[in-house]
This record gives structure tokens, C-alpha cells and sequence, in this order.
């Protein structure tokens, strides 16, 4: 899920980021206790690899706004 813009200025450029890290990792944790209760079932399967997906790109998209904060930097200076 895309959190919406903030333009309000109230916001932080990382907290959308953050906060889809913390949604795949808890997506990953639940998958990870069914595994653990005996359920190895495609859709656990599946669960996994969406959360793992879900914070390699929350990831990317940090880095992302840290680059793009830090070239923003460099031309002020």
C-alpha cells in the first residue's frame, strides 16, 4: 500500500518508507509463525516473499529520498 503524500510539511520524508519497513517486517514475522506452527502452505509461501519484496522497495525508496536530500544539500552549500 502507497501512503499518501504529506504537503503539509508536518511530515518527515522517511516516514513512509519506515513505515512499510515495519509493515513488511510484521507481514514477515506473521509468516514466519505459521511456518513455525507446522502450516507450510502456498500462501505463507507467498506471504513471505511479498513482505520480503515490500521492504527491499521501502528500502530503495529510503535510499532514494537520502540521496536526493543529500544532492539537495550539496547545492545549498
Amino acid at each position: 500500500m502507497i501512503s499518501p503524500l504529506h504537503t503539509s510539511g508536518s511530515g518527515n520524508l522517511y516516514d513512509a518508507p519506515a513505515t512499510g519497513m515495519r509493515r513488511g517486517a510484521a507481514q514477515l514475522q506473521q509468516a514466519a509463525d505459521t511456518s513455525a506452527q507446522g502450516e507450510v502452505a502456498p500462501s505463507t509461501v507467498s506471504l513471505q516473499i511479498q513482505a520480503e519484496i515490500l521492504v527491499q522497495a521501502n528500502v530503495a525508496a529510503a535510499r532514494a529520498v537520502d540521496q536526493i536530500v543529500g544532492s539537495l544539500l550539496q547545492q545549498k552549500a
